[in-house]
């Protein structure tokens, strides 16, 4: 166009009303104050997708390339295609030119590995760009395949960025061809896109279809006069009206990139989806009839799409954020904040940290990314609130103010709400939620919820207000989204289901308090534990969210009963389920540090810790997982178990098991024979081992066999032998973990000491195994079937240590606890030599038996061995104690 031509000056007015609708996001909570809105491009981050370009390799050169997906099993259907699945780009619909352009990038890399490493060879095994098939060299991020496909339905969940991605992308054209844009939206933003500036022409669909330009009737099809009508009347308008034939003709030669954004927004009347859906393919197939030359993006929610498609375009998902994208984003929203770049990447990156413990729906998501980084920001310092209660609620709150902003065209939810209030509504969402959890019983995600049970909920805020409400919440990725999948009926859900579950327990501790009794929470969850269990842990974060922290014991004893039988309870008794969250709510609240307590709080206290106890004396009693939860519990309260803790006099008590003397079946086939000897029912717990760190004589030489000063263990660091690593997971009835041989053996010598009439000492490998196994050699010390109910491997899915002895069932022939995972065991003998048993400071390796919490069942077994340098540390290593033949039994 002519710079001094008319239709350049229109353009460049269409341009600038573009960019004033799509340029700027208004995150209010982070904006510094007084800033209207934040430049998109400023905190824009590309998201990813389930696609990477894989590349063989040979004499440091590329020689061939694919695409792989990345949500796939790996497979090999060619010798230069191994790994993933390998596609051509030609199977996708893709253009070749922009994919091939990303191989510049594979090229650095490999230029850059050979100038910093140039003594490599081609085949040299450390060499990570040697000779043959590289797959995922490259992952794909969604604006590749935008500048690879030109008819793409881009997909996502609520929050996922596929919006924000296409207002992006309008951005940046529209800035290239912007006289005086001083921005960095350009088309250097958007990476490999080989298209030029084109123009950008973007639809809210919502309202295109909302239009008296879309047909009336549902059952007549949909065309590109439709939409060109509507462009003409509702988004050029009477000022632009001269520059339409200057787009249309843009649209016609290929020279524009047609967006339409919000496929999942578009109303439908009740009943009529499969007829909506026909109109918006019809469309489709007009649009590209009339403009198919240019691009076209559309932009939906994955619950929108599924069941039916736009003919000829390529739908593509958005993936879940990783690292690099939460910090990058963070980093982004900081500096928009005002943070200086060495702050906001700090920040960024203690966030991440801290997200690594937020569900991954929450925390791989832009939408809630942000909400995440505005709470930290919030914290003043503090982070991210510690407990879930309080981040879940900080989400929701966050969300109900975003509301109150908007979308262009549509009341904001303040002037909705009118002299209502956001606490109001938050209530109106916990009940709802309550209702919809009580109905979906264990079905897992998030239930649909109709729009009659919704209006009834919401219609004491108002008639109107309810009615308006409605479509509104259903246009935002806020607490609520409406999929809009119900051919019969408008539905919506809750957003995530962790908000539906924390409103669910909101609601449940207002009708407590109102009540003035929490048994509604011991019913809940002891009729349908799987559904509640969630709400349940939730509640006691309610309590504490309104300052009703004294309510946590009454809460307590509600759910348990006062009586505790004497006689036996089955495995399946529903009261198990009460003693398990009264055990979670405890630790969550961190209840076992409180030391000033009533007498009725003490008293509740006495009364749980005795119900843990019953609990893990009772076989099969919950899962594993539960089991293990209820033995952290009652080590922070205090394990009244015999043998895993103190005598009065400071000194170990431990429950010596017999193992009698004889043959026995050692290893494979080995038959060997011992005399009678004494193994500790448990592994040294963590209680037991700190009498000897907090002893007085702790260093005594007499304890200590010194490791040579040239040993360093397998990670290279030199341990000085006394001085004792953390335990990882401290719990006073855990086994002791991260303990060396060294260490073990000092722990041995000073507890003969203190015993004085006898020795105890490591097993050796001979006498563990005889004590795991018994004389006919069992595979595991169960039996010889695998089972992961029976101990704590990996299989068992505990993810740490757990309290000894609560897997009754797992005891070997002699009742020797805890020998099939949990912690690796130390033994005496050095490796592949039983007979010597000298604790000299050679540095030989040891053996460990046993298997651990992150070993599979094929090292949990009983004949399993592994061995280690004397003074290697790991949270899965720990040590029980023998009595050995010649000590006085």
């Amino acid at each position: 166009r002519d710079l001094h031509d008319d239709s350049y000056a229109r353009h460049q007015t269409y341009l600038r009303r573009l960019i004033d609708q799509v340029g700027t996001l208004n995150l209010a909570q982070i904006n510094p104050e007084g800033r209207a809105g934040i430049d998109l491009e400023a905190v824009y981050v590309d998201s990813p997708v389930n696609l990477s370009i894989g590349v063989a390799v040979q004499d440091w050169q590329i020689t061939n390339w694919w695409l792989g997906r990345t949500d796939t099993p790996t497979v090999k259907l060619a010798e230069d295609r191994s790994g993933r699945v390998p596609y051509t780009p030609e199977d996708f619909g893709y253009e070749r030119p922009p994919l091939e352009a990303l191989l510049n990038r594979i090229t650095s890399q490999i230029e850059d590995y050979r100038q910093q490493y140039p003594d490599e060879k081609p085949d040299d095994r450390r060499n990570s760009w040697r000779n043959g098939p590289h797959d995922d060299a490259l992952s794909l991020q969604v604006q590749d395949i935008a500048a690879a496909r030109d008819r793409l339905v881009i997909l996502g969940g609520p929050g996922s960025g596929k919006s924000t991605f296409v207002r992006h992308l309008a951005l940046c054209l529209a800035g290239a061809q912007l006289s005086g844009w001083a921005r960095p939206a350009t088309l250097t933003q958007l990476g490999i896109w080989p298209h030029g500036a084109l123009t950008p022409v973007y639809i809210e669909l919502r309202r295109f279809v909302a239009s008296q330009h879309f047909p009336a009737d549902v059952h007549s099809p949909a065309t590109a006069e439709h939409l060109w009508a509507y462009i003409r009347a509702d988004i050029l308008g009477e000022a632009l009206a001269a520059y339409a034939p200057d787009l249309e003709l843009d649209l016609q030669e290929g020279q524009a990139v047609l967006i339409l954004d919000g496929l999942d927004e578009v109303p439908y009347p009740e009943g009529q989806l499969a007829a909506r859906q026909a109109q918006l393919s019809a469309l489709a197939q007009s649009l590209q009839a009339r403009y198919g030359a240019s691009r076209m993006i559309v932009a939906s929610r994955l619950y929108a799409y599924e069941g039916w498609s736009l003919p000829g375009f390529h739908a593509l998902e958005i993936a879940a954020f990783e690292d690099l994208h939460r910090i990058d984003l963070a980093t982004r929203l900081y500096l928009a904040a005002g943070l200086e770049q060495d702050e906001a990447q700090n920040k960024a990156q203690a966030l991440n940290q801290q997200l690594r413990r937020i569900d991954p729906e929450l925390k791989d998501r832009p939408l809630f990314v942000t909400l995440m980084a505005t709470i930290y920001l919030k914290g003043e310092g503090e982070g991210l609130p510690t407990r879930r209660g309080a981040l879940y609620r900080e989400s929701i709150l966050l969300l109900l103010e975003r509301w109150t902003g908007g979308k262009s065209g549509s009341r904001s939810l303040s002037a909705i709400l009118g002299t209502g209030s956001t606490e109001a509504l938050f209530d109106r969402l916990a009940a709802l939620a309550y209702a919809v959890h009580s109905q979906a019983g264990d079905q897992p995600g998030t239930p649909e919820i109709a729009e009659g049970l919704l209006y009834t909920h919401l219609k004491p805020l108002g008639r109107s207000t309810a009615a308006e409400l409605i479509p509104y919440l259903s246009e935002n990725a806020g607490v609520l989204v409406s999929p809009g999948q119900n051919a019969d009926r408008d539905v919506f859900h809750f957003a995530h289901r962790s908000f539906q579950e924390y409103l669910s327990a909101a609601h449940v501790i207002r009708l407590c308090l109102e009540a003035d009794d929490f048994s509604l929470i011991r019913d809940l969850i002891q009729a349908k534990p799987q559904a509640w269990r969630v709400p349940g842990e939730l509640a006691g974060d309610v309590l504490v969210d309104e300052g009703r922290t004294s309510d946590l014991w009454d809460l307590l004893d509600d759910l348990l009963e006062d009586d505790i039988p004497d006689a036996e309870l089955p495995a399946y008794d529903p009261r198990w389920w009460s003693v398990w969250l009264a055990g979670r709510m405890a630790q969550e609240q961190d209840l076992a540090a409180q030391t000033r307590l009533r007498k009725s709080e003490r008293a509740v206290r006495e009364n749980l810790v005795d119900w843990l106890v019953k609990l893990l004396e009772t076989p099969q009693a919950l899962s594993p997982i539960d089991r293990a939860a209820c033995g952290r519990a009652l080590g922070l309260l205090g394990d009244l178990r015999p043998y895993i803790g103190l005598n009065a006099d400071g000194l170990l008590d431990i429950d010596w098991v017999d193992i009698p003397g004889g043959e026995f079946i050692y290893q494979e086939d080995q038959k060997l024979s011992l005399p009678t000897f004494q193994m500790a029912r448990y592994p040294v717990t963590y209680a037991q081992f700190q009498a000897f760190v907090d002893a007085p004589d702790y260093g005594d030489d007499r304890w200590w066999a010194e490791m040579p000063e040239e040993q360093a263990d397998v990670f290279g660091t030199l341990y000085k032998t006394r001085e004792m690593s953390q335990q990882r997971f401290r719990y006073g009835n855990h086994p002791r973990e991260m303990v060396s041989w060294y260490q073990a053996v000092a722990f041995c010598r000073w507890l003969s000491d203190k015993l004085g009439g006898y020795e105890v000492r490591l097993p050796t490998e001979q006498e563990w195994e005889k004590a795991a196994r018994g004389a006919d050699g069992l595979i595991y010390p169960y039996g010889d079937e695998f089972d992961a109910t029976k101990a704590n491997t990996s299989e068992t899915g505990i993810g740490q240590t757990s309290a000894v002895g609560i897997f009754a069932e797992g005891a070997s022939p002699y009742g020797v606890a805890d020998m099939s995972g949990n912690v690796w065991e130390w033994c005496l003998n050095k490796y592949g030599n039983l007979e010597h048993l000298d604790v000299d400071d050679s540095g030989d390796i040891r053996v460990l038996r046993g298997g651990s919490w992150r070993s599979s069942l094929s090292l949990a077994r009983a004949a399993g061995r592994v061995n280690s340098s004397p003074d290697v540390r790991s949270n899965s290593l720990g040590f029980r104690l023998c009595r050995p033949p010649s000590s006085d039994l």
